[in-house]
């Protein structure tokens, strides 16, 4: 195998490492410029011998005078005139040797860390390629070494931390059917021997294969640790937290993903859509720098989105909360995206500013759903959104000029105290419906 190093210094040159031989190869000049700045020029030595002599015996011509004390004094005039230019000369030809002597040395630090790097890119790529033997083994605890590889060789070498990511996500994206009644809290009772509390069906399937579907959900859940752990950052830790991964972008398009535990982690960006989220979902005091996509995303249990901050647009469209969904407190700098999505257990979204668009165009909200001191600060769009009338929409601030489409047969009046918030007013009758169906 041959790496190919480019070297900012001697004019150019590549270095090649092919396994302990060296060779250098101009690029993109002559050999015959490269060779002459690489080699010392004994003209140099010659045309100094030449000068010097040249010009001791022209001051002894001309100096020469007629009696015997003035040819030696004109020949000691010469010698001496001989050995300033031949001192001169020596002078610039030894700062030559050391410009040349410095050039020899820097070629050899280059080629020095040349072969370095290139050892230590074959060491990566070796212990990168066992790590992938390894998940893809089918002995579920040769997986889980393999997961453990990956997380040492992004810790140790950070350029190479993104790879490392998608290759974890691209792992959690593999098709996978969970055990039934699966929970993390009964990993231990379904892995048991007795296998007493697995379904019938579970049973006429076989033990063995039972074992082998939860031990993959260990492995699962060690790549989601793995994830959550490198991306979680506490505000005071941002600049001396060794462990945190920042600037990562996470794709976890269709994935499957149990008690996912996302609290306080810091990603460029995430995409989970159609991901299905499994147990308890913790999003609180996650902060998404860029884009967070949960469009036609299912949560099957308990979701926390408390105190989260999306810095970009956050989608949510079509997606499914079929239990809790909580947004108390959380802050969308741009638009956040609900339309489509269907609430069907408690909805809570208190204490939340909304800086960009809300719109929850289509949404359907199950009964005593909350909006409470909630701030609109460009617009609410509610079109065609299904409000139960027990649902409490109180201390809404409206700011601006934004533009306001409300629940059909709900209308926002201030407070009869004069409070500068406003609340939705819920009206049964027919005419009042008709009138409050249009934007504000």
């Amino acid at each position: 195998m041959e790496v190919h190093i480019l070297s900012t210094s001697h004019l150019g040159a590549r270095v090649t490492v092919s396994g302990s031989s060296l060779r250098e190869e101009a690029v993109g000049v002559p050999d015959k410029l490269r060779k002459s700045s690489n080699q010392f020029r004994w003209l140099w030595v010659w045309l100094a011998l030449i000068i010097g002599l040249a010009s001791g015996s022209s001051a002894t011509v001309l100096l020469w005078g007629k009696g015997t004390a003035d040819h030696k004094d004109a020949i000691d005039l010469g010698w001496k005139i001989a050995a300033a230019a031949l001192a001169i000369l020596a002078t610039f030809i030894t700062v030559q040797r050391l410009r040349l002597g410095q050039q020899e040395h820097l070629h050899k630090v280059d080629v020095d860390q040349a072969v370095g790097h290139d050892a230590a890119e074959r060491r990566i790529t070796d212990l990168y390629a066992k790590a992938a033997e390894h998940i893809g083994h089918e002995k579920a605890a040769v997986r889980l070494a393999g997961m453990y590889a990956l997380e040492r060789i992004a810790q140790n070498y950070q350029e190479h931390r993104q790879t490392i990511v998608d290759v974890i996500c691209a792992y959690l994206r593999m098709p996978y059917t969970p055990p039934p009644g699966t929970s993390v809290r009964s990993v231990a009772e379904r892995i048991s021997p007795s296998l007493a509390k697995v379904s019938k069906n579970t049973q006429e399937s076989g033990q063995e294969e039972v074992i082998e579907v939860v031990q993959e959900l260990q492995v699962r859940l060690a790549a989601q640790d793995i994830l959550c752990r490198h991306l979680r950052c506490e505000d005071s830790e941002t600049s001396n937290n060794s462990n945190f991964w920042k600037g990562m972008r996470v794709n976890l398009i269709g994935a499957y993903l149990e008690d996912l535990d996302f609290e306080n982690c810091r990603p460029e960006s995430i995409e989970c859509n159609n991901a299905t989220f499994a147990g308890v979902t913790n999003f609180n005091g996650a902060q998404f720098e860029g884009d967070a996509d949960f469009y036609d995303a299912v949560f099957h249990s308990a979701t926390w989105f408390g105190a989260a901050r999306f810095c970009g647009t956050a989608g949510f469209g079509g997606a499914k909360f079929m239990h809790t969904a909580s947004f108390m407190p959380s802050t969308f700098f741009k638009d956040a995206v609900f339309t489509e999505v269907e609430f069907r257990g408690d909805t809570v979204f208190a204490k939340t500013l909304f800086r960009g668009d809300a719109i929850f165009a289509g949404a359907t909200f199950a009964p005593h759903t909350q909006f409470v001191v909630v701030n609109f600060t460009k617009g609410a769009t509610f079109e065609d959104a299904k409000v139960d009338k027990s649902a409490t929409f109180e201390g809404i601030s409206i700011s601006g000029e934004s533009q306001q489409i409300w629940p059909l047969g709900w209308r926002l009046e201030p407070y009869p105290d004069g409070r500068d918030e406003q609340h939705l007013v819920y009206y049964s009758q027919q005419k009042e419906v008709d009138s409050m169906s249009n934007p504000y």
